[in-house]
């Protein structure tokens, strides 16, 4: 089963991904290109894998794994950033990166959301994450 996992990482760690991560959704985005051959598609499909093995390491290796979400979960919690006011804000809770000195932008704005069990978990990955001085990277694995 596929989860959406929470990893707290350095400063160094987050600007290493951060490239990787942008790569791979471009990648990602080239993919539902129609006018891209079919060789062209399975080269940037193995390139894209490659990425995310190369990620998918980096985290287990080097970042702290701060929790995870399951797909119930994510979907609960993708209702519930529609109500979030701060366009800035709701960008980070959608993408997968929340810098170390927006941490407590976004905790506030979680804490004026309803205490369901996703923005619970979420709110506590935080501040595990912020305890640690920690940036977050949020990864399917």
């Amino acid at each position: 089963m596929m989860r959406q996992t929470y990893f707290g990482v350095n400063q160094e760690q987050f600007a290493g991904l951060e490239k990787y991560i942008k790569e791979y959704s471009l990648l990602t985005r080239e993919m539902f290109n129609r006018s891209i051959a079919a060789e062209e598609k399975a080269a940037i499909q193995k390139k894209k894998e490659d990425l995310k093995g190369k990620i998918s390491e980096s985290l287990l290796e080097n970042g702290t794994i701060l929790g995870f979400l399951t797909p119930e979960k994510i979907d609960q919690l993708s209702d519930e950033i529609h109500e979030v006011k701060n366009d800035e804000v709701k960008g980070y809770l959608q993408s997968n990166f929340i810098p170390r000195e927006k941490m407590e932008e976004v905790l506030f704005s979680l804490m004026n959301l309803p205490a369901t069990e996703s923005t619970k978990n979420i709110i506590f990955f935080l501040e595990k994450a912020k305890s640690n001085k920690q940036h977050i990277i949020v990864w399917i694995m």
